[in-house]
């Protein structure tokens, strides 16, 4: 395991397989301790947890690089093996791990593969070693959102949709699984990735997005946390769009009126910011009045756009196609708070030889 590589030695590889079908846990210690053979490894009361690497067996990696530390030949591997522990006694990514994440998952022979920062609560996996699938740790109130959108064919909605039933855990979250629905846009506007959004895409997206936004509407759901991050796009399957985040959704009748602060406070609008604001300052600020979440939706929608198309445009080599249009689309959407059926009326009427204008006339 040298430095930048991750990769387990195949003595070590062919050590872990044998137990590979008792879900067990497979760790080392970053302080190198010398030893004769692979049956003298170290007691685990003996290091805290910040000096534990975990492997994962089934890729022959680790989740950290270990510094150069370990020498290729696996002879001073220290390999610590045990049972997943309860989740109650875990957190971050080590849940993912748990006896009853598990177990759970063994059921659906799904495979999960925790990376990244430690308090994330999504890791990507596989159903059966050929589907591509999230996982997340999520609010029962996420959950309930995603059972209650099932049977109404959210995935042909650009909404996402789960792929086995969600698992209620001991800790009160629920581990629910979505497939894998492309990279998320915030990703996709990285200078190495944002000539997958140039030309037609912007305008497909938006399309998509006012879809997805307009069906969670048509079942009294307001999104609230609108940003690039909690929307994919699938760059191989011809662009296609998909609202993968439901933990902010609250629910109301139209006409309904919304208090408190929610969502992420950088894209949202700008009557949601202040109660994040108050909320913050109570004894300063005088309490907001109640927002309407269809107006705060619309324009967290134009946020996005607007986000999106900034992103693409730093790069002089890429064009958007309808630029302008799309410009006044964003205006518009900020400004008026338009339903999404309306935003999909003007989208739908963007061309080439019809410029974009505001429903007051203004250009």
């Amino acid at each position: 395991m040298q430095s930048g590589e991750y990769d387990l030695p195949p003595v070590v590889q062919e050590l872990m397989r044998k137990y590979k079908s008792r879900h067990l846990r497979y760790r080392t210690p970053r302080r190198v301790q010398a030893i004769k053979d692979m049956n003298d490894i170290p007691n685990p009361h003996d290091f805290d947890a910040s000096d534990i690497i975990h492997l994962i067996p089934d890729y022959g990696t680790t989740l950290q690089c270990t510094c150069g530390q370990l020498p290729k030949d696996g002879s001073c591997l220290n390999l610590i093996v045990d049972e997943p522990l309860p989740i109650m006694e875990l957190h971050g990514k080590g849940k993912f791990h748990s006896q009853e994440v598990v177990l759970f998952l063994q059921k659906y022979e799904v495979k999960v593969y925790p990376g990244g920062v430690q308090n994330t609560n999504v890791a990507p996996g596989w159903i059966k070693d050929t589907e591509s699938i999230w996982c997340k740790l999520a609010s029962e109130r996420e959950a309930a959102r995603f059972e209650e959108l099932r049977s109404h064919d959210p995935a042909s909605h650009h909404v996402a949709t789960l792929a086995i039933p969600p698992f209620l855990l001991p800790t009160n979250e629920c581990l629910i699984i979505t497939p894998y629905y492309g990279q998320d846009l915030w990703e996709l506007s990285t200078p190495s990735e944002r000539s997958a959004l140039a030309g037609p895409v912007i305008l497909k997206l938006a399309r998509q997005l006012c879809t997805a936004i307009a069906f969670l509407h048509s079942h009294n759901m307001h999104h609230l946390d609108i940003k690039p991050e909690n929307i994919a796009l699938d760059i191989r399957k011809d662009h296609q769009l998909t609202v993968i985040d439901l933990g902010s959704v609250v629910i109301g009748r139209r006409p309904c009126t919304a208090e408190g602060a929610v969502g992420t406070y950088e894209h949202v609008a700008p009557e949601v910011k202040k109660w994040f604001e108050w909320e913050n300052k109570r004894e300063e600020l005088e309490k907001p009045c109640g927002y309407n979440p269809l107006k705060a939706d619309s324009w967290a929608v134009g946020n996005v756009i607007d986000i999106i198309l900034d992103s693409v445009l730093v790069d002089e080599d890429l064009d958007v196609d309808h630029l302008d249009a799309l410009d006044g689309f964003v205006i518009w959407m900020k400004a008026k708070r338009p339903t999404m059926e309306a935003a999909l009326r003007r989208l739908n009427t963007f061309s080439a030889s019809s410029p974009f204008v505001l429903s007051d006339g203004s250009p």
